[in-house]
C-alpha cells in the first residue's frame, strides 16, 4: 500500500501541505500538537522511503547497496547535489563550535528531516508527480486562506487570535502580528489568511500563479481546475498587498522574459534585454526614496535595516565560522529572546537568508551556500530537471531528450510527447520557481525552512539526477 500511487500522491500532498501551512498548523494545533503532526509526517516518509527501497529490490533484485541509484547524476550537473550535502554537513559540523548547543542539534534536526521530506517525495512521483502535489497543496492553502478571512469578516467581524495565542498578556493591548486574522477582506486591509501573515500568504499565492501557470501551459491540468486555481491565486495575491512579493514578481517575470529569449535563440533580444535590466537596477538604486513609497514600504524597510544593522553587528564578532546553526532564530535561546524586538513584537529571522547563513555560519557557510545556489541556477538554466522512472532502469526502456541543452524526459512520462510542453515544466518551471525564492530570501529567511527549503532542496536534486524510483 505505501508504495501505491494513489497513497503516495495523498501522501505527497499532505508533506506539501504541512511545509507550506506550518503556520496554520503552530496557529490551530499549538507548538506541541505541530510537533506531533511533523512527527507524524517524518514516520510516514521514513515508512514511504523503506516501502520504495523495498519495491526497488524486488524489481531490480536483491542488492548489497540498496541506497545506490538513488541520484543518477549527469555530466556537469552533479554540483548542486555536492554542495547541497557540503552545506547540510557544515550546519552539522557547526556542533563543535556553536553557542548554543541545543539549539543547533534541533535546527539540524530539523533541516535534514525537512530535506528528507523533500527527497521521499521526488523518488515516489518523480518532478511531474511532484509539481501536481505541489499544487493542489498550494491551492488548498489558498482555497482555505479565502473560506477563513470569508468566515472571520463575515462571521465573527472582529480581529483573531491563534487558537494557542503566544506572549499575550491579558489587558495589554496586542501587537497587530499577534492577530491570526485582522477581519480586514472587505476594509481594503492586507489579508493573512490561514498562515497568519500576508507575506507568506502573498508568496505561496505566486508560487501557485508560477506552478499552475505552467501547468497549464504543458497541458497537464483541465482547463477547470487550471483557470480556477490560477484565478484563485491572482485574487489571493492582490488581496495580501505583499511589497516582498511583488518584488519578487517583478524579478520572476524578468527570468521568464530572458528564457523565452534564450529558447528562441534571440541573441540580439537577449543582449539588449539584459542591458535594459542593469540599467533597471541602477535607476532602481537612483529611485530608492520613490520605490519605497510606490511599495508603502517605510525608509528602514520595516525595521528590516536595524535588524540586518544588529545581525551584521554578531556577523563580525565570529566571522569566519558563525555563531553555530539555528536556522530561524529559537526565542528561547540567547541571544534570540530579545534580539530584534520592534513594535512588541520579537522577531525571529535576520529577514535575509544570506545574511542569516552569514551570521551563523561564517563566510565559510556562506561560501559553501552561494556555490549550492549558483550550481542548482546554472544546472537548471543549462538542463532543467530530470525525471528518470523506474521503468527505464528496470526495463532498460530509453529516453527522450527535449527542451534543449540535455533536458530528459522519460518517454512513460504524461507529457513526452510535447517538447514544448517537457520544456516548460523540465526547465521554465524549476528556472522560476527559482527566481522567486531567491528573491524572497533578500526580504526574508523563509528558504531556510520548511516549504521553500524543501522546494530549493526537490529543485537542486532533480536538476543533479535524482527522480523516481517506482513505476506505479
Amino acid at each position: 500500500m505505501l508504495t501505491r500511487r494513489p497513497f503516495l500522491h495523498g501522501y505527497a500532498v499532505v508533506a506539501l501541505f504541512s511545509l507550506f501551512a506550518g503556520e496554520a498548523l503552530r496557529n490551530t494545533l499549538s507548538w506541541y500538537g505541530f510537533a506531533v503532526w511533523d512527527a507524524a509526517v517524518l514516520l510516514v516518509s521514513i515508512a514511504v522511503f523503506v516501502g520504495l527501497l523495498r519495491e526497488r529490490a524486488s524489481q531490480g533484485g536483491v542488492s548489497r547497496r540498496p541506497l545506490r541509484g538513488l541520484v543518477k547524476p549527469r555530466a556537469g550537473a552533479v554540483a548542486p547535489a555536492l554542495a547541497l550535502g557540503l552545506f547540510v554537513v557544515w550546519c552539522a559540523l557547526s556542533l563543535g563550535w556553536t553557542h548554543y548547543l541545543p539549539a543547533t542539534l534541533l535546527a539540524v534536526f530539523a533541516v535534514v528531516t525537512t530535506m528528507f521530506a523533500g527527497l521521499t517525495i521526488l523518488l515516489a512521483l518523480g518532478w511531474e508527480g511532484f509539481v501536481r502535489a505541489l499544487s493542489i497543496a498550494l491551492v488548498a492553502i489558498l482555497a482555505m486562506s479565502l473560506l477563513f478571512e470569508l468566515f472571520v469578516s463575515l462571521i465573527v467581524r472582529h480581529p483573531v487570535l491563534p487558537v494557542f495565542p503566544i506572549n499575550v498578556v491579558p489587558g495589554e493591548k496586542v501587537p497587530d502580528a499577534f492577530y491570526w486574522s485582522r477581519a480586514l477582506l472587505f476594509e481594503g486591509g492586507r489579508i493573512q489568511g490561514i498562515l497568519g501573515n500576508a507575506n507568506l500568504l502573498g508568496f505561496v499565492a505566486l508560487l501557485a500563479l508560477i506552478v499552475v501557470g505552467c501547468q497549464i501551459a504543458s497541458r497537464t491540468v483541465t482547463r477547470r481546475y487550471g483557470y480556477g486555481a490560477l484565478a484563485l491565486a491572482a485574487l489571493i495575491y492582490s488581496l495580501s498587498q505583499s511589497s516582498t512579493v511583488t518584488v519578487a514578481t517583478a524579478v520572476t517575470v524578468v527570468v521568464l522574459v530572458l528564457m523565452l529569449l534564450a529558447h528562441q535563440r534571440r541573441r540580439p533580444a537577449l543582449i539588449g534585454v539584459g542591458t535594459l535590466l542593469v540599467l533597471g537596477v541602477i535607476g532602481a538604486v537612483a529611485a530608492y526614496p520613490f520605490l519605497l513609497t510606490l511599495l508603502g514600504k517605510s525608509e528602514d524597510l520595516t525595521g528590516r535595516l536595524d535588524i540586518w544593522s544588529i545581525v551584521a553587528g554578531l556577523f563580525v564578532q565570529h566571522p569566519v565560522l558563525g555563531w553555530g546553526w539555528t536556522s530561524y532564530w529559537q526565542p528561547w535561546v540567547e541571544p534570540f529572546s530579545h534580539l530584534a524586538t520592534r513594535n512588541g513584537v520579537v522577531y525571529l529571522q535576520a529577514h535575509n537568508a544570506y545574511l542569516d547563513v552569514a551570521f551563523q555560519l561564517g563566510i565559510i557557510g556562506l561560501a559553501i551556500f552561494v556555490a549550492f545556489l549558483a550550481s542548482t541556477g546554472v544546472a537548471v538554466g543549462r538542463r532543467g530537471v530530470i525525471s528518470p522512472t523506474w521503468f527505464r532502469d528496470v526495463a532498460g526502456s530509453s529516453t527522450t531528450r527535449v527542451g534543449g541543452a540535455g533536458s530528459s524526459i522519460a518517454e512513460g512520462s504524461a507529457v513526452a510527447g510535447s517538447a514544448a510542453a517537457s520544456w516548460v515544466l523540465g526547465k521554465v518551471l524549476p528556472g522560476l520557481l527559482l527566481a522567486a525564492l531567491l528573491t524572497q530570501a533578500l526580504a526574508e529567511s523563509r528558504l531556510l525552512v520548511e516549504g521553500n527549503w524543501a522546494l530549493l532542496v526537490v529543485i537542486a536534486l532533480s536538476a543533479s539526477g535524482a527522480g523516481k524510483l517506482t513505476g506505479r
